[in-house]
């Protein structure tokens, strides 16, 4: 039973407070990538553009498959940034198709090479976390399931029963959001010149 409740509490804990809020910041400047994590996640660390490679990517192989993507993911391999192992990050909210897959990825990589003048104006994350964002990390589990039939009985009875754990959830999601910034990057995403 202990062992079951340790178990449980690693996944709670990697999916609530480290998974569903990874940090990424993207620096055009330095055409660096930089990855917010706690230190039992593989903590901070910061890649070069031109290594990585996204889950869109039709030329790479081993990434892209005949599957549907719901999660843009971010990967940075060992034999391009000489690391001793892989890494990968999910990026924004799970999509609906393959062309808001394709959107984001372009957006970000418009951004890096052409700069912000190319792009449309982000809607910016407002600096507090208020705690009702943190209510979409959990609802994005049933959000596909909920457009695919609204309203029916079905629906209301797992939103109901579910309800508990995703208040549970977005407490979690929003604690760690209020934590999560390390005093560096704050310091970074403030400053106008590259520091």
């Amino acid at each position: 039973m202990l062992a079951a409740f340790i178990y449980l509490f690693w996944i709670f804990r990697m999916e609530c407070l480290v998974q569903r809020h990874i940090v990424v910041r993207f620096n055009r400047k330095t055409r660096k990538i930089t990855i917010n994590r706690p230190n039992f996640a593989g903590g901070n660390q910061v890649y070069d553009w031109d290594d990585v490679v996204a889950s869109v990517d039709p030329d790479d192989q081993v990434v892209t498959k005949k599957r549907k993507r719901e999660i843009l993911m971010v990967f940075f391999f060992k034999q391009r940034t000489g690391a001793e192992h892989h890494d990968v990050v999910f990026l924004g909210a799970p999509l609906r198709s393959d062309h808001e897959l394709y959107a984001l990825w372009e957006y970000i990589r418009r951004y890096m090479e052409e700069g912000p003048e190319s792009i449309p104006k982000p809607k910016c994350i407002p600096r507090f976390p208020w705690p009702w964002r943190s209510l979409l990390a959990p609802w994005s589990f049933l959000e596909n399931k909920w457009a695919a039939a609204p309203w029916s009985p079905r629906m209301i009875a797992l939103v109901l029963i579910a309800s508990p754990l995703m208040l549970i959830h977005a407490t979690a999601h929003w604690c760690s959001l209020l934590l999560c910034w390390p005093r560096q990057l704050r310091r970074e995403s403030t400053a106008s010149e590259p520091v």
